[in-house]
């Protein structure tokens, strides 16, 4: 993973008060302070299926748990290679309340291009939709022995051959409701993002916290609607 440098204007350019800001924040935070504002307001609609603030929050904090008991700390990475659904937000902000970094995959990725993003991305864990699966299985040699599970969103009548252990994401959806105490700081990691790899290798994008929040600003800002 890589990220260009960048230099804040030296004083006296005139330049520094567009590059500081003294707004700090994480999107573990933002929802921390919905819940408590709004818990029962809707947060999250697919296709009609309505998720509240409440709802997330609780999601989340169970899996993180599940997350934790698995062996996800602080720092480290979990891939995943999901559809547009809940779980796609679910595993990302439960990973991001225990500090852990997601990964997030092109889930038309197959081959060489997915095992150079998962081995880069030095993931123990991926998560990915039960029709991925044979993907999974084709390179699952390659990812040997750095990845040591995969779990799987939805159904499958036969599991694919294959040297990694495979099990279902719903048996890792948690049950713990107690609030993760510790929280991430506006300049740690949240996720690393992968650029297309047309050209040369896929690099991953190392994205803060404050990084994602400001790209969400900026939306509000130039598109309130």
């Amino acid at each position: 993973a890589c990220r260009a440098p960048i230099s804040a204007p030296q004083s006296g350019t005139g330049l520094e008060n567009q590059w500081q800001s003294p707004e700090q924040d994480t999107i573990i935070d933002a929802l921390a302070r919905m819940v408590a504002r709004a818990p029962d307001r809707p947060y999250l609609d697919f296709g009609g299926e309505m998720y509240t603030y409440r709802d997330i929050d609780r999601r989340t904090t169970r899996m993180a748990h599940a997350f934790k008991d698995l062996g996800i700390n602080a720092g480290q990475t979990m891939v995943t290679m999901l559809d547009n659904n809940v779980d796609a937000v679910t595993t990302w902000l439960a990973l991001n309340k225990i500090g852990a970094v997601s990964v997030p995959v092109n889930t038309a990725l197959r081959g060489e291009f997915l095992r150079h993003q998962i081995t880069d991305s030095d993931a123990e864990i991926v998560v990915c939709e039960a029709e991925y699966l044979d993907r999974m299985a084709d390179i699952a040699e390659a990812l040997i022995p750095r990845v040591r599970l995969i779990l799987y969103r939805g159904n499958r009548d036969t599991l694919p051959s294959c040297g990694i252990t495979i099990a279902p994401l719903d048996d890792y959806r948690g049950s713990d409701d107690t609030p993760i105490e510790t929280r991430p700081r506006p300049s740690d990691l949240a996720a690393l993002i992968y650029t297309s790899g047309t050209t040369e290798p896929s690099k991953g994008c190392m994205i803060s916290f404050n990084y994602i929040m400001h790209l969400a600003k900026l939306k509000l800002r130039f598109n309130p609607a």
